[in-house]
């Protein structure tokens, strides 16, 4: 029995730095995994910065260069927001370039994301991009922008104007004017000193007058565009 205590005893040292080993070994691991982490999160907020200024620049060619690498890393990074927003860039370049199909699969997939993820904020744009490759289809187009509607009609902000707005689009791109008039009228009702915005609510509310045929007050009504501010604007205002 002793000679069994002595073979046992013996073997603690060798068990003690075996477990010193292992939790020096755990301990590293969970260095090295915190340093990669901070690491991808770095890239992420990168690629995100850079992400948001190519938009602003309708840089929309040059995003698809590295689109993929900022989705995995948002992926990654459990950023559900960031990988939603680019599907919804992605489809809109697909649409832009003639893929109308796999523009419509990456929309309703980053619409699945938002709803799963609860948030209806991204919910909202989603159905609006919906609504935009959708604008031959009328019927569904407007149930589309409704759902947007329905989330930001309490908000009385520019997100609010443009929903209605695109609402009033669809409307006249549909032939139903008046309906697109009452709209548009509800768009500039939230669109004071809104800037570009408010011009692109005006220019739409006069081509709406024009196909009534109130041409007097078509022309008041783009009397209020500012030339200096639609030089700045989108192609599709000027």
């Amino acid at each position: 029995m002793a000679d069994n205590k002595s073979a046992n005893d013996s073997t603690h040292p060798m068990k003690s730095y075996f477990n010193v080993f292992c939790l020096v070994l755990l301990m590293y691991g969970c260095e090295l995994l915190a340093s990669t982490a901070g690491q991808e999160k770095q890239q992420l907020d990168r690629y995100y910065d850079k992400f948001k200024a190519d938009i602003d620049a309708d840089k929309m060619l040059h995003v698809m260069s590295y689109i993929n690498e900022l989705r995995q890393l948002a992926v990654s990074q459990q950023a559900l927001e960031i990988e939603v927003e680019s599907y919804l860039l992605e489809a809109l370049v697909k649409r832009r370039y003639g893929a109308f199909e796999e523009g419509v699969k990456l929309n309703n997939y980053a619409l699945e994301l938002a709803q799963s993820a609860g948030n209806k904020e991204y919910t909202a744009w989603a159905y609006l991009h919906l609504a935009h490759l959708e604008m031959e289809r009328f019927r569904l187009a407007q149930e589309y922008i409704q759902h947007a509607i329905d989330f930001y009609e309490n908000d009385n902000s520019e997100y609010t104007a443009l929903m209605y707005l695109w609402q009033s689009k669809i409307y006249l791109a549909k032939g139903s004017y008046h309906q697109a008039l009452q709209a548009s009228e509800k768009a500039q009702s939230v669109t004071a000193n809104i800037g570009d915005l408010s011009n692109e609510v005006a220019v739409n509310h006069a081509q709406i007058l024009l196909k009534l045929g109130d041409y007097q007050a078509a022309q008041l009504m783009l009397a209020k565009v500012d030339p200096n501010q639609i030089s700045k604007s989108q192609e599709r205002v000027r």
